[in-house]
């Protein structure tokens, strides 16, 4: 939700085609500005003629489960003439430390910093959640959070969308 509400022209590309995010056209958007546990942090969009293979889970991952985090991170570099961006592709196995109603949270060997917010968190073939970001708001942190697939099922549901 809050990269779709802060994002400039917000897109997502699938094997090589942009799809416009427009806030409007959100089957449903909240930003979170409540709570980090009992609250939303996402923005639902339906893309025509699109399927994926990821499905989400319909289980919450218990305390102690590792799960692997999947993001593009971006970075970028010089100025000018020679303004370059990057994508790189990270891979991180986290362990759930904690769990709220909404949210789970993970520990990672190393910090997470800001930029991932609505990357994948896998148990196997399946998407437990959604990166929402860590509690106090830094730009990294080892111990993040994780907005829980069964909450995203849940809203859909809300919508009358079932599992597909």
């Amino acid at each position: 939700g809050h990269v779709i509400e802060m994002g400039i022209n917000p897109f997502i590309s699938i094997k090589g085609e942009k799809y416009p995010l427009v806030k409007e056209e959100a089957l449903y958007i909240d930003t979170n500005k409540e709570s980090c546990s009992i609250g939303y942090d996402v923005a639902i969009f339906r893309l025509k003629d699109i399927s994926s293979p990821l499905r989400l889970a319909d289980i919450i991952p218990a305390e102690g489960k590792k799960l692997l985090s999947c993001s593009y991170k971006h970075t970028s570099s010089g100025s000018g003439l020679s303004y370059q961006e990057h994508w790189n592709f990270e891979e991180r196995l986290g362990e759930v430390v904690h769990l709220d109603d909404n949210y789970f949270e993970c520990y990672f060997d190393s910090a997470l910093k800001t930029g991932s917010s609505g990357s994948p968190i896998f148990d196997g073939e399946k998407v437990v959640g959604i990166l929402y970001g860590d509690r106090e708001g830094k730009e990294s942190s080892n111990k993040v959070l994780f907005l829980s697939a069964c909450a995203i099922m849940r809203l859909l549901k809300e919508f009358g969308y079932e599992r597909q």
